[in-house]
């Protein structure tokens, strides 16, 4: 408690210092979240900063939504994604979208996430194959009314497009990808009548413009397959440091014409975002375990001796920035191996917003008047059949969701996933991982039953013990994760469901990654934020429970 009273008040020094651009302005971390390494994605919703605390630039099978009240300062434990990242997010409607990837909940498609800043809803993207939902971006402006748009892949880069605020969804771009390479577009941003996109493939990279007709082309006048280390848009603007080590620099473009705009500050480090506001050009550089802030005026100078430095940040490496709330946010990760948040009041800055939803959000799912006995008898046939689990099981998968669209009854959920499936030995994820195909049979069971919302899981698959040895690409099909995934989407909160979960944190075996899941699902289905403390979700049950 001491310590953070110091850190209260050192903090409270260096905010005091006068604003306007002094390079004495230091800032040590507002907040540090554990236990992941790095914080990002930030944006303003409802008052608060939101961002994802996760693991970075491996598979990992977490990341943790966060959100900062800059009145309070408080951070508060919002939403478990069983993902290696959580997406670029966007608003849209008054409600905020969060892309990512679910192993569990995606089986090959796209899923996103829905909140009005309380309550959540699953989303799914299931125009093409998609392993990550890596951005969403909203415009009223790009092609006719009101649209959202969404950046998946597997390995192909594609964009999804939504006219109903992402209930329904078509494919209006798959770039052209050579049979055994990967290509992503990793963020969307509009631009006019525009989708801005950044591209990252073998054979070609950089920032290119969309149509609404799906027709890509790169940006005029820019070097070709260009490293594009940050960028940044000020009304038809756009900015971006092109190149690397050495060879960095500012280039701008209005969709039309480009050129070079100038060099960058001399020793600042490794550049890793831009953003324009009040009339400057601001850029975040990062060292080992420090971060600067420059800006210099919009109408920049071509040497680049007009930057000047704003900011100067301690305690961790800050990856992005946001203009929001008042002042200006950067994330990401602190020394001690945590994520970090840090803030600086500017007068400039508009208040938070506080967007109002126009109702409740939920995926268009029931959408068939197709007799749902008759698709639940196909679908038993499949989860019956050896041959079906092929292919990661895709047929299981499209027969699911056949089920969902015809509104079957809840109960059908626990009954399938009771029956006697085939016990044949299933490889998975190119031979990585070998398990009984009834472990990939109930899989799409849970899976179907997220996506109904609706129906009970068994505790006895919560009770699972953990198990499964480990393997390099982390991904695991053990029937409790699957469980999980269905107890959490459905609200489950009995008191068989909830003390089997109680007991998953006190396995001293299993992951900390398996953990964030249970915590995810028990903040899901009670509505407490005890986060990663398993002391005081014990400590709660057992004031609950005689």
């Amino acid at each position: 408690m001491i310590n953070k009273i110091i850190k209260i008040l050192i903090l409270f020094i260096f905010m005091s210092v006068p604003q306007g651009g002094s390079a004495q302005t230091t800032l040590a971390p507002l907040v540090e979240i554990e236990p992941w390494p790095a914080f990002s994605r930030l944006i303003a919703y409802q008052g608060r900063i939101w961002g994802v605390n996760s693991v970075k630039g491996r598979n990992h099978n977490s990341a943790d939504v966060y959100s900062y009240d800059p009145v309070t300062g408080e951070m508060a434990y919002e939403r478990h994604l069983f993902s290696q990242d959580g997406g670029r997010p966007t608003i849209h409607d008054g409600w905020l979208f969060w892309p990512y990837e679910d192993a569990r909940v995606s089986l090959g498609w796209g899923a996103f996430q829905v909140t009005d800043g309380t309550q959540w809803a699953l989303g799914l993207i299931d125009t093409s194959r998609a392993f990550h939902t890596h951005a969403m971006a909203a415009s009223p402006t790009i092609g006719e009314g009101d649209r959202l748009y969404a950046a998946t892949s597997a390995w192909r880069a594609k964009v999804q497009i939504s006219d109903d605020g992402g209930r329904s969804w078509r494919q209006i771009y798959d770039h052209p990808t050579p049979e055994g390479r990967v290509s992503r577009i990793v963020e969307l941003q509009p631009h006019g009548d525009e989708l801005l996109v950044r591209l990252s493939s073998r054979q070609e990279r950089g920032l290119f413009l969309l149509s609404p007709t799906g027709a890509l082309r790169p940006l005029p006048g820019w070097p070709e397959n260009p490293v594009t280390a940050a960028w940044a848009v000020d009304g038809e603007k756009i900015f971006a440091v092109l190149g690397s080590g050495e060879g960095q620099a500012l280039w701008v473009s209005d969709g039309v014409t480009g050129k070079g705009a100038g060099g960058l500050p001399k020793g600042a480090g490794r550049v890793r975002d831009l953003a324009a506001a009040d009339g400057r050009l601001w850029l975040l550089t990062a060292g080992v375990e420090d971060g600067r802030v420059w800006s210099q005026p919009l109408k920049y100078a071509q040497d680049g001796a007009d930057w000047r430095q704003e900011l100067a940040l301690t305690g961790g490496r800050p990856s992005e920035m946001l203009f929001a709330c008042g002042g200006l946010y950067l994330a990401g990760s602190g020394v001690g191996g945590e994520g970090a948040l840090w803030g600086q009041d500017f007068d400039f800055v508009e208040p938070c917003p506080d967007e109002a939803p126009r109702g409740p959000w939920r995926a268009n799912l029931v959408t068939s008047d197709q007799d749902w006995r008759a698709e639940l008898e196909a679908f038993e046939a499949l989860l019956m059949d050896p041959a079906s689990y092929r292919g990661h099981g895709g047929l299981l998968r499209d027969q699911a969701l056949r089920l969902v669209r015809a509104g079957p009854a809840p109960e059908v959920w626990a009954a399938l996933a009771a029956l006697p499936l085939p016990e044949d030995p299933l490889p998975l994820i190119g031979g990585a991982v070998e398990v009984p195909s009834a472990h990939l049979g109930r899989w799409v069971i849970f899976w179907a039953q997220a996506q109904a919302g609706e129906g009970r899981v068994d505790p006895y698959w919560l009770q699972e013990p953990w198990q499964a040895p480990e393997n390099p690409s982390e991904k695991y099909f053990e029937t409790l994760l699957a469980a999980i995934a269905g107890a959490a989407a459905s609200g489950q909160e009995d008191g068989e469901t909830v003390a089997a979960l109680i007991d998953q944190l006190a396995d001293s075996d299993a992951p900390l990654w398996l953990k964030g899941d249970v915590i995810g699902a028990l903040s899901a289905i009670t509505g407490e934020r005890f986060a990663y403390d398993p002391a005081a979700w014990k400590k709660w049950w057992k004031a609950r429970t005689p």
